[in-house]
């Protein structure tokens, strides 16, 4: 099951998203039917308990989520992040993305394009007499 991924698919309405974690082939779409429903995450703050701030709702299956991790399903970025954060992977693992020691150069500055060679050019705009 390695084309299996664990990623979030959106719902809700415009301006206020809510998210299903779950896990679901790679091929398929965001939104595309899942294998299974693994928990439920709401970005916006809307959980009050008296005397605190507003907290974001998530809850997730512990269990079927180191089962999928277990037979090899991959976490997106944003899953891992908050996976982490949730003490269910740990802070150092092997789903999250470091990022490389030299950052990367648009191409004009790292190589420079070839110049044309003037040899191989055609010149369409004169005209033959």
């Amino acid at each position: 099951m390695s084309g299996v991924r664990i990623r979030l698919a959106r719902h809700g309405v415009a301006n206020r998203p809510f998210y299903h974690l779950v896990a679901i082939p790679a091929q398929k779409a965001r939104n595309g039917l899942p294998l299974e429903k693994l928990g439920e995450y709401d970005p916006t703050p809307r959980i009050r308990v008296a005397g605190t701030p507003a907290r974001k709702l998530v809850e997730w299956d512990k269990q079927r989520i180191d089962y999928w991790l277990s037979v090899g399903a991959m976490p997106t970025q944003p899953v891992t992040k908050l996976l982490m954060r949730g003490g269910v992977l740990p802070e150092h693992n092997k789903f999250l993305k470091r990022p490389s020691s030299m950052p990367k150069l648009p191409r004009s500055y790292s190589d420079p394009s070839p110049i044309p060679n003037s040899n191989n050019s055609v010149n369409r705009s004169s005209s033959s007499t």
